[in-house]
Parts: C-alpha cells; sequence; structure tokens
C-alpha cells in the first residue's frame, strides 16, 4: 500500500474505537465537547479506505460514509494519487453518490492594457447512483493550470495552461481550458477543455467544453444550456467581441462564460451546487475577464481570472484551482 492509504488504513481502527479525529469524523460534532458527538452504531466500522473518512447522519436517521479526495498543495506537482477499496469485500453491490471535478485553466496572460481570457473550470462527472466495484480502485485528483505570463514585454505573455484530469478508475474528468492571451499583435483563443476557457481581446472564440470517451476528448454535445451530463462535462468559454472589448469569461459547469463586452469586463460561467459533502456547495466556476470580471460560483475546480494588463492598478492573472473526488454511500 501508499502511505496515504496505510494512514488512512489505520484509521478505520481509530474510528472503532469512536476517536472522531478530523479525518474520521461525524459531520457537525463538537471538537470541544466530545460528549455532544453523535456516534455511529455500536461495533460500526468505516467499510472503505481512502481519502478523509467522515460520516453523515441523514434527516431518517440513517448514517452515510463519505471519503473526500483532495490535491496535497504541499506535495505539488500536476496531481495527487490515492487508491479508494473495501476493507472486506461487501456482500451485495454498494451503491454510491460519485463526484469527480478536474483542475480549473489558468486564467491567460496580456500585455501593457490589452485583457485576456478566464480559466475555464475544470471538467465535472456527477453521478447520483453509481454501483462502486469490488477491487481497489485508483483516484486522481488534479491540480489547476497555471496562469499565463503578464509582462510589459509584448513577446512573453502567454497562454493560460489547461487544468489537469481528475479520476475515479474508468470516470475520467477532464482538466479545464487556458484562457486565451492577448500580445499587442496576436491574441489566442480559448482553450478547449471540460469547460472551455475564454478567448482574447477582439473576435477571437472561447474553447469548447469537451467530456471523456475513455480513449479521447470528444466535443460536448447538446446545447450550451444544457446541465452536466454523461456527454457534457461542463461549457464554453466566452467569446471575446472585437473593437476593445474584454477577453470571454470562462466557461463554468452550470453555465458558458459571458461574452466579452465593451466595458471590458466579463464573468465566468458559474458553477454547479451539489449538497454530496452534506451540505451545498458550488464546484467547478469559470474564471472572470476584465478589470472588474467575476469568477463564477465554485471555487474548487474554478478558472482562474484572465489578465487585465500589466499596467498598475489592473490586475494579473490568476492559476486555475484543484479539483476534488467525493464518494458517499450508506454506512455498512
Amino acid at each position: 500500500m501508499k502511505k496515504k492509504d496505510l494512514f488512512a488504513f489505520a484509521l478505520a481502527a481509530v474510528c472503532a474505537a469512536a476517536l472522531f479525529i478530523p479525518a474520521c469524523r461525524i459531520q457537525g460534532e463538537s471538537e470541544d465537547d466530545p460528549q455532544s458527538r453523535p456516534k455511529p452504531p455500536a461495533g460500526k466500522l468505516p467499510a472503505a479506505v481512502g481519502g478523509e473518512t467522515q460520516f453523515i447522519q441523514n434527516e431518517d436517521g440513517t448514517l452515510d460514509e463519505i471519503h473526500t479526495f483532495t490535491y496535497d498543495a504541499e506535495a505539488g506537482g500536476a496531481y495527487t494519487d490515492y487508491t479508494f477499496e473495501f476493507i472486506t469485500p461487501p456482500a451485495a453491490p454498494v451503491e454510491a453518490r460519485v463526484l469527480i471535478v478536474a483542475g480549473g485553466g489558468g486564467g491567460g496572460g496580456t500585455y501593457d492594457s490589452q485583457l485576456a481570457g478566464g480559466g475555464g473550470a475544470g471538467g465535472v462527472i456527477y453521478k447520483e447512483s453509481y454501483e462502486l466495484p469490488n477491487e481497489a480502485i485508483a483516484v486522481r485528483v488534479g491540480n489547476g493550470g497555471a496562469k499565463g505570463l503578464t509582462s510589459s514585454d509584448n513577446s512573453l505573455p502567454e497562454d493560460g495552461q489547461d487544468g489537469n484530469k481528475s479520476l475515479f478508475g474508468v470516470l475520467t474528468a477532464l482538466g479545464g481550458g487556458g484562457g486565451g492571451r492577448d500580445r499587442a499583435s496576436s491574441h489566442t483563443a480559448g482553450h478547449a477543455g471540460g469547460s472551455g476557457g475564454g478567448g482574447a481581446w477582439r473576435d477571437v472564440s472561447g474553447g469548447a467544453s469537451q467530456y471523456w470517451t475513455g480513449s479521447a476528448a470528444e466535443a460536448s454535445t447538446g446545447a450550451e444550456t444544457d446541465p452536466i451530463s454523461d456527454t457534457r462535462q461542463g461549457h464554453k468559454g466566452g467569446d471575446a467581441a472585437g473593437g476593445g472589448s474584454s477577453g470571454g469569461g470562462g466557461g463554468g459547469a452550470g453555465a458558458a462564460g459571458a461574452q466579452g463586452v465593451a466595458d471590458g469586463n466579463s464573468n465566468g460561467g458559474t458553477g454547479v451546487e451539489l449538497d454530496i459533502s452534506g451540505e451545498p456547495v458550488y464546484y467547478a466556476g469559470g474564471g472572470g475577464a476584465g478589470p472588474a470580471g467575476v469568477n463564477g460560483q465554485g471555487d474548487t475546480g474554478g478558472g482562474g481570472r484572465g489578465s487585465a494588463g500589466s499596467n498598475e492598478g489592473r490586475h494579473p492573472a490568476e492559476d486555475g484551482k484543484a479539483g476534488i473526488v467525493i464518494v458517499r454511500f450508506a454506512a455498512q
């Protein structure tokens, strides 16, 4: 086993003794008053290991087990790998809710007072009911893409980098597309990704949203107003309009990025709200563009805002945000 998994396995034994430390706890417990902590049924053990484990009591009194996998920023790199595995093979198939969010794309860089595109949000896969295979499952949490360089030297600004994939077994969420760069003499389109990055400055298109077929990335199907699905992990990045507008906003899991407008500000597409963690949370919002463009709701897996120039008082680009993987099922 890897170190992370050995640590998680040890926590299972700790949970059996009802020592609810943060990596193995019940939501809503009081850290100040141990007697107030709701306990799982006597003898109840986590059924699986991997990531941070917690128990959540539902309104009907039943208990859910949740495993949350996050990017390890201290270790760094493009992604963090884990393994999810049942401690003892379950007697019957286990149905779970599964959320996979990839890393968001970095915002595009600019020259002088130009305006770049926002980064696209990381792709989102959400399964309301997914049968967990009775075997070790590879889990990967992707980091966000780096922002594009902003510089007063026209030859240096670059596109935002694409975010990195996240996966749970055979389910793969694509990284968000990087935002387009803006140099005085050249402007680039937003990159395609789970959600597409915004285009830069003048008449340059935003990147397309994509989904993973199991062997390659393909263009998402349906309308841009459609919700995420098996063939849609996000939405398109905003196009940059002509005549000195801002770049386009990055696409989000819940909506496309805004098109560049004359006042120089374009918002990122909103993320998607889910309660798989035990409370409603937005995931995967697109990066904004322009001096006052706002990132879409959903910081986890969100795209970075595009640069609004290198002049004093303007805003630099932002890196994309890391993704997450969450698995939730009825306590066994």
